[in-house]
């Protein structure tokens, strides 16, 4: 059996399939508890109407080739609801984790590759959620990667096309992927790597630039064919009205913002890791000759280190991620191709978050597949570290930490880092915070079979969706005001605004599309609005949710509330049921309604 301490170095590969098995055990096991109402039901509501009604769903067109791949997987499953779209998931992952692997694995001991990959999946402390944007974005950079190395490594111009075709497909499966195109340096860091002329690479260049145009080209030609071409082009117009509002998360400065945010966590996120790591190594180098109190010393930094770790997040390993890369790219004995993983991996760090609102916070988990594995090698290879102490030069203020010291403080971190990781899953779901323990009742509803959530949130939801049904059927439009998609997926409606998460829309698109939904809509829709916060924990019910007196933040808009006020006024909406989470009204004259 292999033991820890031996996982630096072993290449024995007896027991890779067990550690898929387990991978895949794994999140097939949380795969069956957490209930979202926001992230989830916005996908899936998109996967359930991009081929029967698109227009519906026209915002979620900015990520169409992923609503393709969920809508295909809901027409093969029509009624595998919410845990089908968690398998597809499982699927997505594993495939992404065995490609890593194979790019990884002639550089990288096999167990390094998969403590790293455990370690990354580790990382999404929430559990599981439906397949997404960012779960395709990820596979499609890995595969990209995948091919431009050997295709550079074996001359290969078929494998550099398929690349450049990838990284074109990526594109629409989520638009800022557009940043991805930035692999085509790999081709000109593979000359230099190799110690040929960069002007030789620009033929090569081009093939991966031919690929992504023929996949442009593939796009267009299933766009036209799908009826799709005006959809999508609607929905680009849409992200360019994003950020005209002043209450807008999407603007260039917004976003820039974030970015430089993130890595200021980055940064102060890494000083505590080393931090900590410094602390550990220390201990292990007093000399105590009584086993006991040594014993006694590691426990307590073990303690120590867990109170200060107890944050751990992407910011954290992403630090980590660029030290190990960092390493591989410096190191004289690092092979080309070795290099240009690395290279590729810090890329694929730095450029995939850009364009998401909260930048490594949303999209760090799906980035460091590659760079995690690579830390784990670095680690191996150090020999020694050599710490100075004081402010002059000598020697005798050296203190040099060797090679077992290294590794044992890394697998106190190791160690504590899968502790606090594992706790916060068995107390989280996405969206749906708690301990997976009181995750016991389910919601009533074909869609959502087999899974689990808190028996408040189940009662939230299994009392409103009867009632709303009363006033819907499949097919039907509906208003979900403002963090309710999922109640479209549950009902089988058709978003009224184009887009079933209407909290998203900053004020003024907000108000531009309702605007435009009342004129080109023939019947209005029946509306359902909240009046408690549904993103993240289910808050108690707020009577002034629809208050135009309180000020704008993350979760509230005054300008989206006036607008909506605005239409249920014009149009004579009256409550028809109501209780104290929920008010469902439809116009006064109903025969304007969907009926």
């Amino acid at each position: 059996m292999i033991s820890i301490n031996n996982i630096f170095r072993t290449d024995n590969e007896k027991y890779i399939p067990l550690f898929f098995l387990l991978l895949i055990g794994y999140q097939f096991f949380l795969s069956f508890q957490g209930f979202d109402v926001c992230d989830e039901g916005w996908v899936l509501t998109f996967y359930q109407q991009i081929f029967s009604a698109p227009e519906t769903v026209e915002y979620n067109f900015l990520y169409w080739l992923t609503g393709i791949f969920g809508g295909v997987w809901y027409n093969l499953f029509p009624t595998g609801g919410i845990i089908s779209f968690r398998i597809l998931t499982i699927i997505t992952t594993t495939i992404l984790c065995i490609i890593s692997y194979n790019i990884l694995k002639k550089h990288v001991g096999k167990y390094q590759i998969l403590l790293g990959l455990w370690i990354v999946l580790l990382l999404q402390d929430y559990g599981l959620i439906v397949f997404h944007h960012n779960h395709l974005s990820s596979l499609l950079s890995i595969v990209s990667i995948y091919l431009i190395i050997n295709g550079l490594k074996n001359n290969s111009s078929i494998l550099i096309l398929l690349s450049g075709f990838i990284i074109g497909l990526n594109i629409f499966s989520r638009l800022p992927n557009i940043t991805l195109t930035v692999y085509i340096l790999l081709i000109p860091l593979y000359a230099y790597l190799t110690r040929k002329k960069i002007k030789d690479s620009i033929p090569q260049a081009l093939i991966f630039l031919s690929g992504a145009l023929i996949s442009f080209v593939f796009v267009f030609i299933a766009l036209s064919y799908l009826d799709h071409i005006d959809i999508f082009k609607k929905a680009l117009s849409t992200l360019f009205l994003a950020g005209k509002g002043s209450d807008s998360n999407h603007n260039f400065l917004s976003l820039l913002k974030a970015y430089i945010s993130n890595y200021r966590l980055v940064i102060q996120n890494g000083i505590s890791i080393l931090a900590c790591l410094t602390f550990i190594l220390f201990i292990f180098k007093i000399r105590i000759k009584n086993t006991l109190l040594k014993k006694v010393l590691i426990i307590l930094s073990t303690l120590v280190t867990l109170y200060f770790l107890r944050g751990i997040d992407s910011f954290s390993l992403y630090f980590l991620g660029f030290m190990g890369s960092i390493f591989v790219i410096i190191r004289k004995t690092a092979s080309p191709e070795f290099k240009l993983i690395a290279i590729a991996a810090m890329l694929m760090m730095v450029f995939l978050p850009l364009g998401s609102d909260y930048g490594i916070s949303n999209m760090g988990y799906y980035t460091l597949w590659l760079s995690i594995p690579i830390f784990i090698w670095s680690i191996s290879e150090l020999k020694t570290i050599r710490l100075h102490i004081g402010w002059n030069n000598n020697n005798q203020n050296n203190v040099v930490f060797g090679n077992n010291t290294i590794k044992n403080s890394f697998l106190i971190v190791l160690f504590v880092y899968i502790i606090i990781k594992l706790y916060q899953v068995s107390h989280n779901a996405y969206f749906d915070p708690g301990s997976r323990f009181e995750k016991t009742t389910s919601i009533n509803s074909i869609y959502a079979k087999g899974i689990k959530t808190t028996k408040t949130r189940a009662q939230i939801i299994n009392e409103v969706l009867p009632a709303l049904t009363k006033h819907t059927k499949p097919g039907d439009y509906l208003l979900a005001y403002d963090n309710l998609p999922m109640l479209h997926f549950l009902t089988d409606t058709k978003p009224y605004m184009y887009n079933s998460w209407v909290w998203v829309y900053d004020s003024f698109v907000f108000d531009t599309k309702l605007k435009k939904a009342e004129n080109v809509t023939s019947k209005l829709p029946v509306v359902i609005l909240q009046k408690f916060n549904t993103l993240g924990n289910f808050s108690t019910p707020q009577p002034d949710y629809m208050s135009t007196d309180k000020k704008d933040d993350y979760r509230y808009k005054k300008g989206r509330v006036i607008a909506m006020s605005s239409f249920l006024q014009r149009n004579n909406y009256k409550t028809v049921w109501s209780n104290e989470y929920f008010d469902i009204l439809t116009p006064e004259d109903i025969s304007k309604a969907n009926e």
